[in-house]
Parts: C-alpha cells; structure tokens; sequence
C-alpha cells in the first residue's frame, strides 16, 4: 500500500473514531459501591437502571455466598446473568416460532375462506365444494 492510501486509511479512521467519540458522552456509574467512568451514547437514566439491578445482582450473590471473594462475585453474578440471558434467548424463540405457527395458521384459513368465497361467487360450485369449518 502506497504512502497515500495508508495516510488516507489513517485519516479515515481517525475521523470515524472521534465521529463516535463525539456521539458518546461521558457518565459515571455506582455500581455494588464502586465508581465506574465511561463514555457511551447510551442515556444517564438507561444507565442508572442497569446499575441497580446490576448492584441488585451482586448484592443477592453476596448474600449467597458471604465469604467469596468480590472475584468470585462477579464471576459467579456473570454465569447467573449469562443464564438468564440466555433463558430469555430460549423463551423468545419459542414465542417467535409459536407466532409464526400461529400466522401459518391464520394465513391457511383466510386462503380456505377466499376459495370458499371465490366458489360461492361463481356459483358454479357444489354444496360439498364448499368446507364448513
């Protein structure tokens, strides 16, 4: 790569990264009585709600398990709230996929009724053309 394209590669993502800098601001958070500083585009009020029930995380943790280290704590809030994510992530696809068995469903009635309908219309159908559901 010539030293053109490399200072024009520089360039660029010099630009993009104070593009998302300037979209972001800086918050700190209290989490489990520790101070956290970052930046984000997220809002103060989102971000106060994911530290309490992060701290309310935590909090339940210590509670189980009073003599672990803050480590162990934190590791162990992790596997629980990678659980939960992921029970949610379950839960969803099974809504997601009851949904669209749903959908087939209602989609195969409406077709039966537009034949039923288009039939009717025509007049040139049989009483047994016609399906009472």
């Amino acid at each position: 790569m010539n030293q053109r394209a490399q200072k024009l590669r520089r360039t660029s993502r010099t630009n993009t990264i104070e593009e998302k800098r300037a979209e972001t601001k800086r918050h700190t958070l209290v989490i489990a009585g520790q101070h956290v500083s970052l930046r984000t585009d997220k809002e103060q009020h989102k971000l106060d709600g994911y530290a309490e029930r992060l701290t309310e995380s935590i909090e339940a943790m210590q509670a189980l398990a009073p003599a672990a280290s803050l480590k162990h704590i934190l590791l162990l809030t992790a596997i629980q709230l990678v659980e939960q994510l992921d029970e949610s992530e379950q839960a969803l696809h099974a809504l997601q996929s009851e949904i669209e068995e749903s959908t087939r469903r209602i989609l195969d009635e409406l077709d039966a009724f537009d034949s039923d309908a288009a039939c009717m219309e025509s007049e040139q159908c049989e009483i047994s053309d016609i399906i009472i559901k």
